[in-house]
């Protein structure tokens, strides 16, 4: 199991995630999650080139497209330190080295970031034309964080843990209960779909 990772957006600093001192949050006082496996292949890309993470680490409330994996702490922008004469040339060695490599499973196309480089780490199999992974009891990871900050931020307390079970099952079928949505334990495409409506939309309280 990979090792989940806390980034403080204020302070700049990876931690890593201690459940017991999290408690019962709404806000996450700024903190957003990772995973070992995407800062590895953060460490790989700027150990080999001049490299600095430019912008990652969005929150839910951000006007971002919805299921995106800047949410969940697994995607990154890449900028040069040092700009160069040739730095397109530079850049797409670089988006060459991320794809043979295979260190992101998504590196985007130079015309869509002509200046910097922006990769995505892809873990587990997604959704049904949503990109988040289905979740079922016992999963742990980060996208099981993504979902209780938001169960949090809509008025239904869990424990951010970073593991489905015990009070995120509880908060999970409350907020069923609220949408109208069939009860059942696993986090579908439904799901997923009806949480990121109810945080676009202003919430819902659990009241």
């Amino acid at each position: 199991m990979a090792t989940l990772f806390v980034y403080d957006e204020y302070g700049g600093r990876f931690t890593t995630a201690d459940p017991a001192l999290m408690g019962r949050c709404k806000s996450c006082g700024g903190m957003l999650w990772t995973d070992s496996r995407f800062l590895y292949a953060c460490r790989c890309l700027c150990s080999r080139y001049d490299m600095a993470i430019k912008s990652s680490f969005h929150t839910l409330s951000e006007p971002f497209a919805p299921f995106a994996p800047c949410l969940a702490g697994l995607s990154g922008d890449f900028a040069l330190l040092c700009p160069c004469k040739n730095i397109c040339g530079v850049q797409n060695e670089i988006r060459r080295y991320c794809i043979n490599h295979k260190l992101f499973s998504y590196v985007e196309a130079q015309y869509r970031s002509p200046l910097w480089i922006r990769g995505e780490v892809s873990l587990g199999r997604s959704s049904l034309a949503v990109g988040y992974p289905v979740l079922f009891p016992g999963n742990m990871g980060v996208h099981v964080f993504v979902l209780q900050q938001g169960l949090n931020m809509l008025g239904f307390p869990c424990l951010m843990s970073g593991g489905l079970s015990g009070d995120t099952l509880s908060a999970l079928s409350a907020f069923r209960l609220k949408r109208r949505l069939p009860q059942m334990e696993a986090v579908d495409a439904a799901l997923w779909r009806a949480l990121f409506d109810a945080i676009k939309n202003g919430g819902i309280s659990a009241n």
